[in-house]
């Protein structure tokens, strides 16, 4: 009796100390179950987003410009928008300006924004508790690619 209650009080240690040690600050990485929640935990210095612009006139000749949809970019599926923007930047010069072309032939055939006439790719940095507290106000803007759009 007494080898079955120091087991069970070996295995009530583990579980205690397996759900502690998120708490503990040992923890290096985040890991599913026992989750440290590092997007919530942790203070952001800074947030860097991936965006394609639309650069065109409005009919008062005014300079427009727009986020271009994500449909033109892979789907209609934001985070997937996202992602093919981020990597498209990542692999480098070439692969940017192939990626702002496919885009732009994309864009070119929507009757919807025949007013855009060229696009960038740009690199947006924000401060978290700035974008909140300034009303959307960001730290920089980087322009990685330009490219016309042919009609």
């Amino acid at each position: 009796m007494q080898l079955r209650r120091l087991y069970a009080y070996a295995v009530g240690g583990l579980v205690i100390g397996a759900l502690l040690w998120p708490v503990s600050g040992l923890q290096r990485r985040d890991s599913f179950p026992l989750s440290t929640y590092p997007m919530f935990t942790r203070r952001r210095q800074r947030v860097v987003i991936y965006a394609v612009l639309g650069l065109g006139k409005s009919q008062d000749d005014v300079e427009r410009v727009e986020a271009i949809p994500p449909r033109f970019i892979a789907n209609n599926e934001v985070m997937q928008a996202v992602v093919t923007v981020r990597r498209a930047v990542r692999k480098g010069r070439a692969a940017r300006r192939h990626f702002c072309q496919r885009v732009a032939t994309a864009v070119a055939k929507a009757p919807d924004f025949s007013h855009v006439e060229a696009l960038e790719i740009v690199r947006d940095i924000y401060d978290p508790l700035r974008y909140f507290a300034a009303d959307g106000e960001r730290i920089e803007r980087q322009r990685l690619e330009r490219c016309r759009i042919v009609r």
